[in-house]
């Protein structure tokens, strides 16, 4: 990634406590905000590359809601014997 493209995108995710308030309205949802840095961005084939990139530990540590639902879904694979 350009660096100059990393430090706008390191700039819009400073802007917000955590990642999941940048999501705040249809114009400047997450994905609209990276194809008016880069328009070839292709939303589904990108954010899986960009989430195996990032990683599910540091993603759960940014998003805390995220975080509740997977630690929630985890306890129902905990609780549950396996067939």
């Amino acid at each position: 990634m350009p660096t100059n493209l990393q430090a706008s995108l390191s700039e819009i995710r400073f802007e917000f406590p955590t990642p999941e308030d940048i999501n705040d309205n249809q114009n400047t949802a997450p994905s609209r905000r990276i194809l008016r840095l880069m328009p070839r961005y292709r939303k589904i084939a990108g954010a899986s590359v960009v989430a195996e990139k990032i990683g599910l530990d540091v993603i759960r540590a940014e998003c805390p809601r995220f975080n509740l639902w997977v630690t929630q879904l985890e306890s129902l694979g905990a609780s549950e014997p396996l067939l």
